[in-house]
């Protein structure tokens, strides 16, 4: 049975259907560097197991002439474009709190920012949106967040063709208002999914909806409420999810209710109907005592390669009125509903909150960019890759 190391120490050595996950690595077993990459040396090496996995920070920051960064820092919203091998960006927040609308495009090849030219229309300045990347119409949806003079949740919905470069408002009558939510891609379902977070008048919503993404279907593009009312988690916002292909399901961790004052340990399964117009039902999934702290504004991104849900950093309950931010990385194995430490020993990103995370499936590993620490005047506008590889 696999076990995850409860008191967060330094090695961690688990068997899982045959596969040994080994917290801690060398170097070694990485492969060649790319010109822009920097590996960190490790405070104290962790040696990987034989036939086992090795995790890694590299630092993968442009630098010097290719140092032009994103404005928005903060609070944005990223997807992987799978076509051009690049991470796109869209929106947050500056270095002093102001709401952009610049669409970035980081080259995954060659370490590089560049801002994207496009014609109008185009997307208003948001944060606390969502975006993903929708495969059948080959195209980036943004939605929701917090926007305008007001600072209010819109219901903004956006999408961006990889192909012709051009945005198109899809908002329409039925959309609901929402930020500071989940969204994940519903590959049996074609659609998209939205989980929890806020509207204008509710705070800590448990409510599901799904946004039709199938151009076959009658209900194209338009929206269903998959809301159960049984048996449902209790609502939250600033939480992590990922769909899962395998079991059919969408799994959510952690999170904060804001009404309550409360950040959430938890982990759920919203396992979808195999008719694709009823809801599904939900269940919490008894994780034992192990497991990440409970956090909130943490990073989370599907690794398709292993199955995983992936999360790293986000902060945890308040010390001394203090926020406490974490700079630590799980993953939920989800064939076996298990938590690994995946956290590499050797130095990467500052603890932080608001960043973003992507996941590369060509080089089968984590990328990550900006947030904010602790200390608020210092926003990182640096770019993080966690690797994990078969040990050698």
């Amino acid at each position: 049975m696999l076990k995850a190391d409860p008191m967060n120490t330094r090695y961690v050595c688990v068997a899982l259907l045959g596969i040994v996950v080994a917290r801690g690595a060398v170097t070694a077993g990485f492969g060649p560097l790319h010109p822009s990459e920097r590996v960190v040396p490790p405070s104290a090496a962790g040696m990987g197991m034989q036939g086992g996995l090795s995790s890694q920070w590299f630092d993968r920051t442009p630098s010097g002439k290719q140092s032009r960064t994103p404005k928005g820092v903060e609070d944005c919203a990223m997807m992987y474009d799978p076509l051009q091998h690049r991470i796109l960006l869209f929106g947050g927040k500056t270095d002093a709190g102001r709401l952009v609308d610049g669409l970035w495009a980081f080259d995954l090849a060659k370490s590089v920012w560049q801002e994207v030219a496009v014609l109008d229309p185009k997307p208003p300045a948001v944060e606390d949106h969502s975006a993903l990347y929708d495969p059948i119409g080959q195209r980036m949806i943004i939605y929701g967040g917090i926007g305008g003079f007001s600072g209010s949740t819109t219901n903004n919905l956006w999408s961006f063709d990889l192909k012709t470069q051009r945005w198109r408002n899809m908002k329409g009558a039925d959309v609901p208002r929402r930020e500071l939510h989940s969204a994940v891609f519903d590959e049996r379902g074609k659609r998209m999914v939205v989980f929890g977070g806020a509207d204008r008048t509710h705070l800590d919503l448990y409510e599901v909806w799904a946004l039709d993404l199938d151009p076959s279907s009658p209900t194209f593009e338009k929206w269903q409420n998959l809301t159960v009312e049984e048996g449902h988690p209790p609502g939250r916002l600033e939480h992590t999810a990922a769909y899962d292909p395998k079991k059919n399901r969408m799994v959510i961790h952690a999170g904060y209710a804001k009404a309550q004052k409360q950040i959430f340990q938890d982990t759920w399964e919203y396992v979808f109907d195999q008719a694709r117009d009823k809801p599904g039902r939900w269940r919490r999934i008894d994780t034992g005592n192990t497991g990440p702290t409970a956090r909130r504004k943490a990073l989370s991104v599907y690794d398709a390669s292993r199955n995983w849900l992936v999360i790293e950093g986000g902060e945890r309950e308040k010390l001394a009125k203090r926020p406490v931010m974490m700079a630590d990385a799980w993953a939920f194995e989800l064939t076996a509903d298990v938590w690994l430490d995946i956290t590499p020993n050797n130095q990467g990103p500052a603890p932080r909150i608001g960043h973003r995370g992507i996941y590369d499936s060509d080089s089968q590993s984590v990328v990550l960019y900006g947030g904010v620490t602790e200390d608020k005047f210092l926003v990182p506008h640096d770019v993080w890759e966690l690797r994990i590889q078969a040990a050698k």
